[in-house]
């Protein structure tokens, strides 16, 4: 896949509008780095290299996109993390990265977490018809934990 195909060069950009997500502890007027944006979902890196914040949809369309930003996070150490709250619609493809990124697959990475805030019901429904929500180092972040931190 060539990163420097549309839609995947790596821009600067001021953080997310009021009333879309953001991690935990990002300050309003933070820049974000956007790994991802062709109109249908975007992915941006905010306040730290290993969070991640979609918006959008994923599906067969945005999954390279997906693939080449969940790549990129793994070159970091630590916890990734990532905001789904603006994920609209997310086919099973798409879990299935999220869910391989957990077990290791897309990098090395022994030991890491992979923590997702704010998944919506009816994917975390998915997540469990499957039994991926038990995949070992995969952490589904329920929304009153967040709002408590």
């Amino acid at each position: 896949m060539d990163v420097n195909s549309p839609g995947m060069e790596q821009q600067e950009t001021m953080a997310f509008a009021p009333g879309e997500a953001e991690p935990p502890g990002a300050s309003a007027g933070a820049s974000g780095q956007v790994l991802f944006d062709d109109g249908t979902l975007r992915i941006a890196r905010n306040g730290s290299r290993r969070w991640l914040t979609m918006a959008g949809e994923i599906d067969e369309f945005t999954y390279d996109g997906l693939v080449t930003a969940l790549i990129d996070v793994t070159d970091a150490p630590g916890e990734i993390h990532i905001d789904l709250a603006g994920v609209q619609y997310c086919d099973v493809a798409g879990l299935r990265a999220l869910v391989l990124l957990a077990t290791g697959q897309c990098r090395d990475h022994s030991g890491r977490r992979v923590v997702l805030h704010e998944l919506a019901a009816d994917l975390k429904t998915v997540l469990q018809i499957l039994g991926w929500d038990s995949t070992p180092g995969l952490v589904i972040e329920d929304r009153q934990h967040c709002q408590n931190r």
